[in-house]
């Protein structure tokens, strides 16, 4: 189990030890990061490991609220590490079927509450807009009406935040294709309004696919980076060198 689980283990017993209810706040993170000896960002993965589960909610300015109080152990992760790609792929192939399915079930409130996540979407709070995308997801697999569907596309999205290289390549593509992301989105609630289970399944993956496509973009500008940094590094050690042989 690596670090960040073992701390959100040992926050889940403290938030079970009876010392809390729901709505009370968790120390910050400061001080859970010296209660445990761990880095701050150790504690904030474990937080976030936490409020994936729906075991707190972090709040810009209010800190980390308690939303449940519950005898469960925590969640089934393995240390194995799933691929970014690998993952966009089982998400694919998953949620478009899922969203196909929900199209012949989604309630009027469940449409009208898709409307409202969108507009949370373009929240200049990357945590915010990050919440109401995951929102939207799940409670397109809740239209499902198959708590077996929500679950998978839950488990789905959890391995999302907790491979790490998922979770780098989605920080580094944050703040890009924000307006496709907005209208991509759009396109599912009106194909969801249709009914039509076939433009539905072709909405979700048209999303999902043009999630690879700003992935990989990603992928090659680090890579371009990467080269152009080598290459500076490689022209001052050969003007040194050429310097001093001047000398």
């Amino acid at each position: 189990m690596k670090l960040y689980q073992q701390v959100a283990s040992q926050i889940l017993k403290h938030i079970q030890s009876g010392k809390f209810t729901v709505g009370d706040r968790l120390p910050t993170e400061r001080e859970l990061a010296a209660e445990y000896s761990v880095s701050r960002n150790t504690v904030r993965e474990a937080l976030i490991m936490l409020e994936s589960r729906d075991w707190v909610v972090i709040t810009q300015g209010r800190g980390v609220e308690i939303l449940k109080i519950a005898p469960e152990n925590l969640l089934p992760f393995k240390d194995s590490e799933i691929g970014t790609f690998k993952l966009l792929e089982a998400r694919r192939l998953i949620e478009g079927e899922v969203c196909a399915l929900a199209a012949v079930n989604i309630t009027p409130s469940e449409l009208d509450h898709l409307e409202r996540l969108l507009g949370q979407m373009t929240d200049p709070d990357r945590d915010i807009a990050e919440r109401a995308d995951r929102e939207f997801h799940i409670t397109i697999a809740q239209a499902s009406d198959n708590e077996a569907i929500k679950a998978m596309v839950e488990m789905l999205w959890d391995w999302r935040y907790h491979s790490a290289s998922a979770r780098q390549l989605m920080v580094d593509i944050a703040d890009n294709g924000m307006t496709h992301r907005v209208i991509e989105h759009g396109a599912i609630v009106d194909a969801l309004k249709s009914g039509s289970g076939a433009a539905a399944r072709q909405a979700m993956r048209d999303h999902l696919d043009r999630v690879v496509t700003h992935l990989l973009e990603a992928v090659e500008d680090a890579a371009v980076q990467q080269v152009r940094a080598a290459n500076s590094r490689r022209r001052q050690h050969f003007t040194h060198r050429a310097k001093g042989v001047d000398v």
